[in-house]
């Protein structure tokens, strides 16, 4: 009697050992392409987050509020401290930004948007905050924002290395006597 395997077997068993390690290795991939895609939706969606609430904390804390353009918002605040928030075209990434001018007048203009991210194409950057106000007895009372936030664009980017999402929230004044 002979011992051992015929070719037969040994052929059979390589297909099912390389079947096994296809599925083992495409899981594998799965895995590792839907993390990309959830890191990638979790960073817009924190720098989107963090933008509305900037916008919506000096909004809800303004005395006045000036929505004259639809692309931009202003506050003037007790201490006339003043705010405005508009996008503006930062190392060829378009960017929501906050010019903050304190009491004094000292200007300071800060990112609210990570340098990863784009609020849309360079070319027409200026557009890309979206605002208008609601008054309510001769004065702004409301103020609904929007944006969109995407990775930047960079050549090659796969699929699943791209995420975008819109902003949008509306905003109500606390100091306006209705």
């Amino acid at each position: 009697m002979k011992r051992g395997f015929t070719i037969i077997e040994v052929l059979v068993t390589i297909v099912i050992v390389a079947m096994l390690g296809i599925v083992i290795v495409q899981s594998f991939i799965t895995t590792i392409t839907t993390s990309t895609k959830t890191e990638l939706i979790k960073d817009v969606k924190q720098s989107g987050d963090y933008v509305l609430e900037m916008i919506s904390r000096r909004v809800r804390n303004a005395d006045t509020l000036d929505c004259t353009t639809a692309n931009e918002i202003r506050t003037v605040n007790q201490d006339n401290s003043q705010s405005r928030f508009y996008s503006i075209l930062n190392s060829g990434v378009c960017r929501i930004a906050e010019e903050y001018t304190d009491p004094v007048g000292a200007v300071t203009t800060n990112y609210l948007s990570a340098d990863n991210l784009t609020a849309g194409d360079v070319s027409g950057c200026s557009t890309y905050l979206s605002v208008s106000c609601t008054m309510i007895a001769s004065q702004y009372a409301k103020a609904a924002v929007s944006f969109s936030l995407q990775q930047k664009p960079a050549a090659g980017l796969k699929l699943y290395e791209q995420a975008a999402q819109k902003f949008e929230t509306t905003i109500s004044l606390r100091n306006v006597v209705y």
